[in-house]
């Protein structure tokens, strides 16, 4: 029987963090689609272990904005994205 796949832990503060491998294979894809993209501004709304905040500046993004109520890596803002007015700000997310 094969294992379910995710996070099955029910604590109510469950938290999935994106592996790193397939962080960079999507941000990849991206800047082939659209490779005028390395200068927008990006939000990642739950960064968790900031995996798509390294494969963004492994591929040279400057701008790049992460919240997560319980942040893991030093570039993750804490705080609740949902809860934040971010009026006047047009970010990629």
């Amino acid at each position: 029987m094969t294992k379910p796949l995710g996070n099955r832990r029910t604590s109510g503060d469950e938290q999935y963090y994106t592996p790193l491998g397939l962080a960079t294979e999507l941000v990849d894809h991206l800047v082939q689609v659209l490779p005028e993209v390395k200068k927008a501004k990006f939000l990642e709304p739950a960064g968790g272990t900031g995996s798509f905040i390294d494969a963004l500046l492994k591929r040279g993004f400057e701008d790049i904005t992460s919240y997560d109520t319980h942040p893991k890596h030093k570039l993750v803002r804490q705080g609740d994205f949902l809860g934040l007015e971010l009026a006047g700000t047009e970010f990629i997310t």
